[in-house]
């Protein structure tokens, strides 16, 4: 939960640093449907790297052979308040592999940041990103454009999904 937490604090902090450049309010500004649809589908990216990531950490806790997972998120907790980190009793081995494991977390997090504003800058633009960011907070039309978007995505990937099902039995058949 907290690693969800540090994540999401990532992205604000990089949604308000992206957005300190940009002058223009919102309104004034518009952005294309392929603007959207890109922006869609960098954020789609990003949730599944997200997921990645976490699977990544918990693999990396759950193969450590000093902390075991629960122990890991009390020391994680505690860890800089030396009264917190004496009262857990901890020892040098666990806190060493505790400190392991946050450096692998940490560039864990920055690698995914630097992927995330890689795929922003690439895929979207800054221009267009901090628009439909701002847009989707505060522009109801706006919103429900993009939501009719996500929608049209949504139903186009479902019906992709079945006709991949229909042509595989005869695919298979043919072989």
């Amino acid at each position: 939960m907290k690693m969800i937490r540090g994540i999401l604090g990532i992205i604000l902090f990089l949604a308000f640093a992206m957005s300190l450049p940009y002058t223009a309010t919102a309104q004034e500004e518009e952005v294309s449907d392929d603007e959207i649809i890109s922006y869609i589908m960098v954020m789609d990216s990003f949730e599944i790297l997200k997921a990645e990531l976490g699977a990544e950490l918990n693999e990396l806790i759950k193969s450590n052979e000093i902390l075991v997972g629960s122990r890991y998120v009390e020391i994680k907790k505690a860890y800089g308040d030396d009264e917190a980190m004496e009262l857990l009793d901890v020892s040098e081995e666990e806190l060493e592999a505790f400190e392991t494991l946050n450096e692998a977390e940490e560039k864990l997090k920055a690698d995914l940041t630097e992927t995330y504003k890689e795929m922003i800058m690439e895929e979207i633009g800054g221009r267009a990103y901090n628009i439909i960011q701002k847009k989707r907070r505060s522009d109801r039309e706006f919103k429900e454009r993009y939501d009719e978007i996500v929608a049209q995505l949504q139903e186009s990937d479902s019906s992709d999904e079945e006709s991949e099902d229909l042509t595989q039995p005869e695919e298979n058949e043919s072989k």
